[in-house]
């Protein structure tokens, strides 16, 4: 594994985030590097909801100016406690029985706009766990001050190429300020760096509890036959996918082709590289030193191989890439990071199509060390 998160990112800006409040995270195993809460073990719903900080109620309520009130909705966090680095957004409020709680205002909505407890997500979801032996939940966390909770199950389900194992995860993000619907889709783990890429949405369970939040949706869900099926064969088609990469060498031409494509050259009108070539460079600088390291040659048979270009992708991700702000970890699992290793996915299986096989060898002369070369150089 790559340990090559930034340490001013370690040290600083993730502690910076939890520590005020706009982010948390609890679950099994450390993430971004022994940050939040590690309990070692598998959590209950109600455990792992507690340790993430998402035990809060979500309200919409119509905004006022001066006690006048105005044509227009927010949503607002509801603990029944001060929340530590909340403490100069949450405003103390008691009902008609006396009883206090703090608010913390979320985000501005339409009129129309109906809130879904994330907790009942995460119940009806429950059901489904009950169902799949030795499924428990694995992490959960809050992003932007609880505007959007998200969470991971082991479904017990692993993807497996050769003896390299990549666990299944069932991720769920749903939001509270109008921007993300409820979702549920697979990704992967791999075992010996942790790198994650995103399998593919579950339409069938994502439409169930789309249903079952409907507004006067009465429906109760006692059989995920279809839905276990689903998320079986969700994974299983990953891993015909990650064998057949493993089985495509990667040559000179194959490789300039996915990296023009994921990261394209910019010219002025007299074909000059434009600013920002530097950075290009470095960036695949970065991709093809993991793709010769091939993680520390754990598995040497994906040497040169396009599963290995895969990994090196999602490897520069997940530890090394640079994002904007403080937001490299959040990036990773559902923004932009998000999208690039989906992207790359996409393109090196396509250009794989093409590919020799592994038994095929480079052109005389030719060593995997200058095909990499190469590539920067004609980049």
């Amino acid at each position: 594994m790559a340990q090559m998160i930034d340490a001013h990112e370690q040290r600083i800006l993730i502690p910076a985030l939890m520590q005020r409040g706009q982010d948390s995270y609890a679950g099994r195993l450390d993430a971004w590097h022994a940050m939040g809460k590690v309990s070692g073990v598998f959590q209950t719903l109600q455990a792992i909801t507690l340790a993430a900080g998402a035990n809060y109620e979500v309200l919409k309520k119509q905004l006022d100016w001066a006690g006048v009130k105005v044509p227009a909705w927010g949503t607002f966090r509801k603990d029944n406690g001060a929340v530590k680095g909340l403490e100069e957004r949450q405003i103390r409020v008691k009902n008609s029985a006396g009883e206090t709680s703090w608010l913390t205002f979320l985000a501005s909505v339409g009129e129309g706009y109906t809130v879904i407890q994330h907790q009942a997500v995460g119940e009806l979801l429950d059901s489904l766990v009950g169902q799949i032996n030795g499924a428990h939940y694995e992490t959960m966390g809050t992003l932007d001050y609880g505007k959007r909770v998200w969470a991971q199950i082991n479904p017990n389900y692993q993807i497996r190429v050769g003896e390299d194992v990549t666990d299944v995860m069932l991720t769920y993000l749903t939001s509270h300020d109008g921007t993300t619907a409820t979702e549920v889709y697979e990704t992967a783990t791999r075992q010996v760096c942790r790198n994650t890429v995103r399998i593919g949405r579950l339409n069938r369970l994502s439409n169930s509890l789309r249903l079952k939040h409907t507004k006067n949706s009465g429906k109760k869900i006692a059989d995920w036959k279809m839905e276990l099926a689903e998320i079986q064969d969700t994974a299983m088609t990953m891993q015909a996918k990650l064998n057949f990469l493993v089985a495509k060498r990667v040559t000179r031409e194959s490789l300039d082709k996915i990296m023009l494509k994921l990261f394209p050259t910019k010219k002025d009108e007299d074909g000059k590289d434009l600013e920002g070539s530097t950075r290009r460079t470095n960036i695949l600088g970065d991709i093809l030193n993991l793709y010769e390291q091939n993680d520390n040659n754990t598995f040497p048979e994906q040497r040169g191989t396009a599963y290995s270009l895969l990994n090196s992708i999602t490897n520069y991700t997940d530890h090394v890439r640079s994002t904007k702000g403080d937001a490299r970890a959040e990036s990773a699992l559902f923004g932009s990071g998000d999208k690039l290793k989906t992207s790359a996915l996409e393109m090196i299986l396509a250009e794989a199509e093409g590919m020799p096989s592994m038994s095929m060898q480079y052109a005389k002369g030719v060593t995997r060390e200058q095909m990499s070369v190469d590539v920067l150089r004609s980049n």
